[in-house]
């Protein structure tokens, strides 16, 4: 068999790489072929590729997971593709379990990914706020760190309205003037709010 047509068959079917040569399980492009279509298929190819970058690109952006297949070095691109694919892919890339921004990425894939992260992030409020938004289920104390960090982010809206209102109130007269003409809309003399009258056919 030739390999443009072994590539042609492993895009059909992934299983036709179990009847081709060694030289050709050994190909790099038709390696490439396999993995594209079922990252999983990494644990199959031989050693000496699944220390190839190309090669663990393509399984990780297939299949998130497929990184536990993959043998080092491994760059952290690859380890935030394979993130951003699956974030439970987080549980093999230990070099990124307290690397805040693989983290978020995770979570934000799967809420679950937080039971990967370093100890001191699992009890971020802030992690943990986010990872519960997307599919985790927090315990009782994590719950209430939780609870902390949305009174907290409460705290700092009512902060922002109340610098933006002292912004405004700055500027001058002319707010006042057009804070007045907006409620002359809804309201009548003497600052009465104009109710429309409901005519009943008798």
């Amino acid at each position: 068999m030739s390999k443009e047509a072994l590539i042609e068959d492993i895009s059909q079917n992934t299983f036709a790489y179990s009847f081709a040569t060694p030289e050709l399980k050994r190909d790099k492009d038709v390696v490439l072929a396999l993995v594209s279509k079922d990252g999983n298929s990494l644990q199959k190819v031989p050693y000496e590729l699944r220390r190839d970058r190309d090669v663990i690109m393509a399984a990780v952006s297939e299949k998130g997971t497929a990184l536990k297949y993959a043998l080092s070095p491994i760059d952290r691109d690859v380890f935030m593709a394979a993130i951003m694919q699956n974030g439970m892919a987080l549980e093999s890339a230990p070099e990124l379990k307290s690397d805040e921004e693989a983290v978020m990425t995770a979570i934000l894939q799967n809420g679950n990914a937080l039971r990967w992260a370093s100890p001191e992030l699992r009890r971020d409020p802030k992690f943990l706020w986010h990872a519960s938004k997307h599919g985790y289920v927090p315990n009782a104390t994590e719950q209430d760190l939780i609870q902390t960090y949305e009174t907290f982010k409460q705290s700092q809206r009512v902060m922002l309205s109340s610098n933006r209102l002292s912004r405004l109130n700055a500027q001058g007269p002319i707010f006042g003037k057009i804070f007045k003409q907006q409620i002359s809309k809804f309201a009548g003399p003497g600052g009465k709010r104009k109710t429309r009258k409901r005519r009943y056919k008798k």
